[in-house]
Protein backbone atom coordinates (compact mmCIF):
# COMPACT_ATOMS: atom_id res chain seq x y z
CA UNK A 1 0.00 0.00 0.00
CA UNK A 2 1.75 3.08 -1.26
CA UNK A 3 1.23 6.45 0.93
CA UNK A 4 0.96 9.87 -0.51
CA UNK A 5 1.75 13.47 0.81
CA UNK A 6 -0.06 16.00 -0.20
CA UNK A 7 1.41 19.63 0.98
CA UNK A 8 -0.07 22.41 0.74
CA UNK A 9 0.92 26.21 0.55
CA UNK A 10 -1.02 29.20 0.90
CA UNK A 11 0.06 32.77 0.52
CA UNK A 12 -1.93 35.06 1.80
CA UNK A 13 -0.57 37.93 -0.07
CA UNK A 14 2.98 40.00 -0.28
CA UNK A 15 4.26 42.08 2.34
CA UNK A 16 4.72 45.32 1.25
CA UNK A 17 8.01 48.15 2.59
CA UNK A 18 6.92 51.74 2.02
CA UNK A 19 9.58 54.06 3.83
CA UNK A 20 9.01 57.98 4.28
CA UNK A 21 10.73 60.88 5.79
CA UNK A 22 10.11 64.13 6.52
CA UNK A 23 11.62 66.78 8.27
CA UNK A 24 10.56 70.49 9.77
CA UNK A 25 10.55 73.14 12.43
CA UNK A 26 8.69 72.94 14.68
CA UNK A 27 7.16 69.55 13.67
CA UNK A 28 7.53 66.41 11.02
CA UNK A 29 4.77 64.57 9.54
CA UNK A 30 4.87 61.42 7.84
CA UNK A 31 1.30 59.15 6.73
CA UNK A 32 1.31 55.97 5.56
CA UNK A 33 -2.33 56.04 3.49
CA UNK A 34 -5.52 53.62 4.14
CA UNK A 35 -5.46 50.56 2.64
CA UNK A 36 -8.83 48.72 2.49
CA UNK A 37 -7.31 45.53 2.55
CA UNK A 38 -4.42 46.06 4.30
CA UNK A 39 -2.61 47.29 8.07
CA UNK A 40 0.65 49.50 8.33
CA UNK A 41 2.94 47.75 10.64
CA UNK A 42 5.84 50.26 11.49
CA UNK A 43 9.47 48.23 11.60
CA UNK A 44 11.74 51.41 11.97
CA UNK A 45 11.79 54.60 12.63
CA UNK A 46 15.50 56.89 12.77
CA UNK A 47 14.28 60.07 14.05
CA UNK A 48 16.09 63.52 15.18
CA UNK A 49 14.81 66.71 17.56
CA UNK A 50 16.63 69.40 19.22
CA UNK A 51 13.83 69.71 21.82
CA UNK A 52 14.96 67.98 25.28
CA UNK A 53 10.97 66.63 25.39
CA UNK A 54 10.18 65.62 22.26
CA UNK A 55 8.52 62.55 21.28
CA UNK A 56 7.47 60.30 18.11
CA UNK A 57 3.80 60.58 18.35
CA UNK A 58 1.55 57.74 16.22
CA UNK A 59 -1.79 58.01 15.95
CA UNK A 60 -4.25 55.63 13.52
CA UNK A 61 -7.44 55.85 12.08
CA UNK A 62 -10.67 54.58 13.96
CA UNK A 63 -13.42 55.67 12.40
CA UNK A 64 -13.91 56.50 8.50
CA UNK A 65 -16.11 59.53 7.24
CA UNK A 66 -16.92 60.28 3.68
CA UNK A 67 -17.07 63.61 2.47
CA UNK A 68 -20.22 64.44 0.56
CA UNK A 69 -20.18 67.57 -0.71
CA UNK A 70 -16.76 70.10 -2.47
CA UNK A 71 -16.11 72.62 -0.45
CA UNK A 72 -16.02 76.03 -1.86
CA UNK A 73 -12.05 76.90 -1.00
CA UNK A 74 -8.94 75.17 0.63
CA UNK A 75 -9.48 77.77 3.77
CA UNK A 76 -13.02 76.57 4.23
CA UNK A 77 -13.41 75.14 8.13
CA UNK A 78 -17.09 73.02 6.82
CA UNK A 79 -16.79 69.86 6.05
CA UNK A 80 -19.55 68.22 4.53
CA UNK A 81 -19.48 64.32 5.73
CA UNK A 82 -21.80 61.78 5.49
CA UNK A 83 -22.27 61.55 9.62
CA UNK A 84 -20.71 63.31 12.44
CA UNK A 85 -20.78 60.47 14.90
CA UNK A 86 -17.97 60.12 17.33
CA UNK A 87 -16.66 63.66 16.06
CA UNK A 88 -15.42 65.88 19.14
CA UNK A 89 -14.00 69.26 19.91
CA UNK A 90 -10.30 68.29 20.05
CA UNK A 91 -10.01 65.38 18.03
CA UNK A 92 -7.35 65.06 15.48
CA UNK A 93 -8.56 63.72 11.83
CA UNK A 94 -6.85 63.07 8.86
CA UNK A 95 -8.07 63.83 5.22
CA UNK A 96 -6.86 61.58 2.57
CA UNK A 97 -7.12 61.85 -1.01
CA UNK A 98 -8.14 59.27 -3.47
CA UNK A 99 -4.45 59.59 -4.63
CA UNK A 100 -3.13 58.70 -1.06
CA UNK A 101 -1.83 61.82 -0.24
CA UNK A 102 -3.04 62.75 3.55
CA UNK A 103 -3.25 65.87 5.80
CA UNK A 104 -4.42 66.44 9.36
CA UNK A 105 -6.08 69.12 11.24
CA UNK A 106 -7.84 69.30 14.99
CA UNK A 107 -11.61 69.51 15.32
CA UNK A 108 -12.49 72.91 16.83
CA UNK A 109 -15.44 72.61 17.91
CA UNK A 110 -18.68 69.88 18.66
CA UNK A 111 -20.45 68.61 15.43
CA UNK A 112 -23.31 68.52 14.64
CA UNK A 113 -25.58 66.73 11.50
CA UNK A 114 -22.84 66.56 8.81
CA UNK A 115 -21.00 69.83 9.73
CA UNK A 116 -17.71 69.91 11.07
CA UNK A 117 -15.54 72.75 12.15
CA UNK A 118 -11.59 72.47 12.14
CA UNK A 119 -9.04 74.68 13.06
CA UNK A 120 -8.72 77.56 10.68
CA UNK A 121 -4.96 78.70 11.55
CA UNK A 122 -4.18 75.11 9.84
CA UNK A 123 -6.68 73.48 8.44
CA UNK A 124 -6.31 70.74 6.03
CA UNK A 125 -4.98 73.27 3.42
CA UNK A 126 -6.77 71.71 1.05
CA UNK A 127 -10.14 71.81 -0.83
CA UNK A 128 -11.92 68.64 0.55
CA UNK A 129 -13.76 66.96 -2.17
CA UNK A 130 -16.56 64.46 -2.80
CA UNK A 131 -15.19 60.82 -2.56
CA UNK A 132 -12.49 61.73 0.16
CA UNK A 133 -12.15 59.97 3.24
CA UNK A 134 -11.15 61.37 6.73
CA UNK A 135 -10.69 59.59 9.62
CA UNK A 136 -10.53 59.94 13.18
CA UNK A 137 -7.42 59.56 14.71
CA UNK A 138 -6.45 57.17 17.86
CA UNK A 139 -5.23 58.66 20.99
CA UNK A 140 -1.86 58.93 20.42
CA UNK A 141 1.26 56.81 21.63
CA UNK A 142 4.42 58.33 22.44
CA UNK A 143 7.95 56.81 22.05
CA UNK A 144 10.47 59.25 24.37
CA UNK A 145 12.99 61.23 21.80
CA UNK A 146 14.45 64.15 23.47
CA UNK A 147 17.37 66.17 21.91
CA UNK A 148 19.02 63.20 20.50
CA UNK A 149 18.62 60.96 17.18
CA UNK A 150 16.66 57.50 17.86
CA UNK A 151 17.12 54.47 15.60
CA UNK A 152 14.48 51.10 16.55
CA UNK A 153 14.18 48.47 14.15
CA UNK A 154 11.60 45.54 15.35
CA UNK A 155 9.13 43.60 14.30
CA UNK A 156 6.40 46.04 15.24
CA UNK A 157 6.90 48.97 16.92
CA UNK A 158 3.39 50.38 16.60
CA UNK A 159 0.40 48.21 14.31
CA UNK A 160 -2.18 50.68 12.68
CA UNK A 161 -6.03 49.29 12.35
CA UNK A 162 -6.60 47.80 9.21
CA UNK A 163 -7.69 49.91 6.39
CA UNK A 164 -6.91 52.71 8.44
CA UNK A 165 -3.95 55.35 8.13
CA UNK A 166 -1.11 56.10 10.15
CA UNK A 167 0.64 59.32 11.26
CA UNK A 168 3.47 59.85 12.31
CA UNK A 169 4.94 62.95 14.16
CA UNK A 170 8.27 64.28 15.48
CA UNK A 171 7.73 67.75 17.74
CA UNK A 172 11.06 70.33 17.68
CA UNK A 173 12.28 73.59 18.98
CA UNK A 174 13.51 74.68 15.75
CA UNK A 175 14.73 71.53 14.07
CA UNK A 176 13.39 68.01 13.56
CA UNK A 177 12.78 65.47 10.99
CA UNK A 178 12.07 61.60 10.42
CA UNK A 179 15.28 60.35 8.79
CA UNK A 180 13.56 57.39 7.97
CA UNK A 181 10.62 55.48 8.92
CA UNK A 182 9.53 51.90 7.43
CA UNK A 183 6.15 50.41 7.72
CA UNK A 184 5.25 46.77 6.29
CA UNK A 185 1.91 46.86 4.38
CA UNK A 186 0.22 43.78 5.63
Amino acid sequence: MAAALVCCIAIAGSTEYVSKTGSGTTAATVYWPADAQKTARLVGVIATSDKAASVISLRTGTTAYTITVTNATTTSINQWLNTTNGLVASGVVVLQKPDGTCYSSTIAAGCAETNMVILASGGFGVVAGVGDQMYLMSDATSIKLGATTLSTHGPAIYVGNRGRPVRMVVDGTSACSIDAATAAYE
